[in-house]
């Protein structure tokens, strides 16, 4: 006959296996949320800047392949945001940094409760230049990209961003070229240990321009970092393959202070040995 004692722990000991088993059996994993995003219809949300919405909806229009979508404006986002038969492509605003966001719908009151596909950094949340509509279809390349990624492979986060877009050889004898005001004042003691006629610095307009006329064997970087970074801000360094849109770099850092916003010394290393591989 058990004792007293040994029925309690029997009554626990049952109580933990079952609620262990209920666990594991609504433990769903990252694939297993994403595996109907080619199903289910993506709504490219309208943010209400006129100019951003008109590139945003030809963007789109003109690249995406991996799910139908619709447009639809905030207020019809914010009424069907609960409903996980659909995601939503949308802009973002958080720490100074303005994100180009793809979550599904789910339960939760804004934004940030929805599940997140991939968030990728557009531009500064305030007082953007108008770069960002140079890079949005890059970027939209990208996202689809990661998100076929993250259906297989279950990527997530800024570090498979980093390894999806740092594959070997994408800048193998390429010509480079990075704006004046991408890069951190901090590296311009050093700019002729790196730079020569393959990799070289110019105005931010030239750099734009050779991305728009998709000039071959050419890549151009762009950065996205808050109007007015302060300490322990994140800040974000991309090159973009004029020719076929592809992202082939990424880094994510942190900022000291305004002279270590863009293009450091770290990342003019990297690029100079990629490029020679």
């Amino acid at each position: 006959m058990k004792t007293k004692i040994q029925k309690i722990i029997l009554v626990w000991f049952l109580t933990v296996l079952g609620t262990a088993a209920f666990g594991q059996a609504t433990i769903h994993t990252r694939t297993d949320i994403l595996k109907d995003f080619t199903l289910r219809t993506t709504r490219v949300v309208l943010s209400g800047d006129e100019l951003l919405d008109q590139v945003l909806q030809e963007e789109v229009a003109s690249r995406w392949r991996i799910s139908p979508f619709e447009f639809c404006t905030f207020s019809e986002f914010e009424n069907q945001k609960n409903d996980p038969d659909y995601y939503f492509l949308l802009t973002a605003r958080m720490k100074g940094i303005r994100y180009l966001t793809l979550v599904k719908g789910g339960p939760g009151e804004g934004i940030g409760d929805l599940y997140e596909v991939v968030s990728l950094p557009l531009s500064p949340a305030v007082s953007a230049s108008g770069r960002e509509l140079v890079y949005l279809g890059a970027l939209l390349d990208f996202m689809q990209l990661f998100t076929d990624r993250a259906m297989q492979l279950a990527y997530k986060g800024n570090k498979a961003i980093n390894k999806l877009a740092h594959r070997p050889g994408r800048l193998s004898h390429k010509q480079i070229y990075l704006s004046s005001e991408d890069l951190s004042s901090k590296v311009d003691g050093i700019k002729a240990r790196y730079f020569d006629s393959d990799f070289r610095e110019v105005p931010e307009e030239e750099a734009d321009k050779i991305f728009l006329d998709n000039t071959f064997n050419a890549i151009v970087g762009y950065t996205v970092v808050p109007v007015q970074p302060v300490s322990g801000d994140w800040q974000f360094k991309m090159l973009f393959d004029a020719r076929t849109n592809e992202m082939v770099y990424f880094r994510r850092t942190r900022v000291r202070d305004t002279e270590t916003a863009g293009f450091d010394s770290t990342d003019l290393k990297r690029i100079n040995i990629a490029r020679k591989l």
